[in-house]
């Protein structure tokens, strides 16, 4: 047994690099998308998003919104206005990205360079950020016009069918966005998709991407609220499969976000955000033979009146830790990826980091665990990294600095610090998540 392979199997920026594909990162020319033709907004959703529908159902339901049309002199602005405010917000969905300077390729890092593990989690919260920033970027673009259709009866919304213009799939290739009003029993208030279709038959669409939203309980602030979102990538898949076989390379698997965001319960002076998102079966277009990948994502703010408070959680199952092999074929075993951080007013924090099974416990170990924590600057303070559980017990990898050398209350494990996790985000909602990014939106 070795533990030399476990200081790079806990760098991972090139694997997590991978969930940043499937909107390009934070620089990506399609996150970035704020076009004011909703046509060309849609276009870009359909054809650079590649994701596609899978519910009949809410198909159906956008499609009756062709039994009432109406010029714009007929459309309720005072609904359309209130559900443009109900669509999802960055603000309420963003986490601040750790963007500690680039380190040095050569050489292990040392006390008082960039903070390692803010750099590691950097790709997911760029992935994250990116895919839903360009899915709310596209929404507002499409809703920012003046829609197509509007059903009094149904109160519902329509934008569309327009043509695919930038698609290579058949003519006749279109999209269609709706927003509806599902009243005050349902799961979600307000309702809404961006659909995939091949003519004007809209009860023949599938949605590219789904959401809900559910506004402040006394519907009195616009920036407080919860709401979710899925982005299926595989019934784009069956979608273009089905029409447009010759298609290239295009994203595989589900992802799906829940987001909440309002006053602290104990004390009104707080704002606390909440994000949970979910992969399941990941695999980038401009990676078609990786293996398939999992996510599971937390990320939490607490703004406060003179201070604010972040945290992010994330387990990545993937081929990540790969031992050397003298020549030999590498292993694909995966491993499952632990990280968490804390930053408090985004400058000091901790993160940890645990490594488990695949290649680890092939190796005999349990876990590769890893401790840091930096300054203002995010400025590695102290590091350390174990292996755990093999016949030696518990061996020191690396080590830098004193754990005492931690700012303030950071000395403590954010266990102990009562920092929240995925392990507390409750076990239905996750068996929910799980469900839908695994299998799609239930057919009715």
């Amino acid at each position: 047994m070795s533990t030399r392979h476990f200081r790079t199997s806990l760098t991972v920026a090139a694997v997590l690099a991978a969930f940043a594909a499937c909107s390009g990162g934070e620089n990506s020319s399609s996150s970035s998308s704020s076009t004011s033709s909703s046509s060309g907004a849609a276009s870009g959703s359909s054809s650079s998003s590649s994701t596609g529908g899978s519910s009949s159902g809410q198909a159906s339901s956008s499609g009756s919104g062709s039994g009432s049309s109406g010029s714009s002199g007929s459309v309720d602005q005072a609904r359309l206005e209130r559900y443009r405010r109900e669509l999802p917000q960055m603000g309420w969905l963003e986490a601040p990205q750790p963007d500690p300077a680039s380190q040095s390729s050569g050489g292990q890092p040392l006390v008082g360079a960039p903070a390692e593990y803010p750099e590691h989690a950097k790709p997911i919260v760029q992935g994250i950020n990116g895919s839903v920033r360009f899915i709310i970027e596209t929404l507002k673009a499409i809703t920012d016009q003046q829609p197509t259709v509007y059903n009094s009866e149904t109160l519902e919304f329509v934008w569309g069918p327009h043509e695919n213009e930038d698609s290579a799939a058949p003519a006749n290739d279109k999209w269609m966005v709706y927003a509806k009003d599902e009243g005050t029993g349902a799961d979600f208030r307000y309702t809404w998709a961006i659909l995939r279709g091949i003519g004007n038959d809209t009860a023949t669409y599938a949605p590219v991407i789904w959401g809900g939203a559910n506004p402040d309980a006394d519907e009195s602030n616009d920036e407080y609220g919860s709401g979710v979102i899925l982005w299926d990538f595989e019934a784009n898949f069956a979608w273009e499969e089905e029409h447009n076989p010759g298609h290239g390379d295009l994203d595989r698997g589900r992802y799906i976000t829940l987001y909440a965001r309002g006053p602290d319960e104990q004390d009104a002076t707080k704002v606390n955000t909440f994000v949970v998102a979910a992969f399941r079966n990941f695999i980038p277009r401009d990676n078609p033979t990786a293996q398939a990948a999992d996510l599971d994502y937390l990320y939490g703010h607490v703004q406060a009146t003179d201070h604010g408070f972040s945290f992010v959680d994330f387990n990545i199952t993937g081929d990540i830790h790969t031992p050397a092999t003298d020549g030999g074929t590498p292993s694909t075993l995966q491993e499952t990826l632990g990280l968490r951080l804390a930053f408090f007013n985004n400058g000091i924090g901790r993160g940890e980091a645990r490594l488990t099974g695949g290649d680890v416990e092939a190796e005999g170990w349990t876990a590769g665990e890893g401790v840091e924590c930096w300054g203002d600057n995010v400025e590695r303070l102290y590091f350390e990294l174990n292996a755990q559980g093999g016949d030696a017990g518990t061996v020191q990898v690396a080590k830098e600095g004193e754990l005492t050398d931690c700012h303030d209350v950071f000395e403590q494990s954010l266990d102990a610090l009562n920092i929240p996790s995925l392990a507390d985000v409750p076990a239905e909602m996750m068996a929910a998540l799980d469900a839908v990014a695994t299998n799609g939106i239930p057919q009715e």
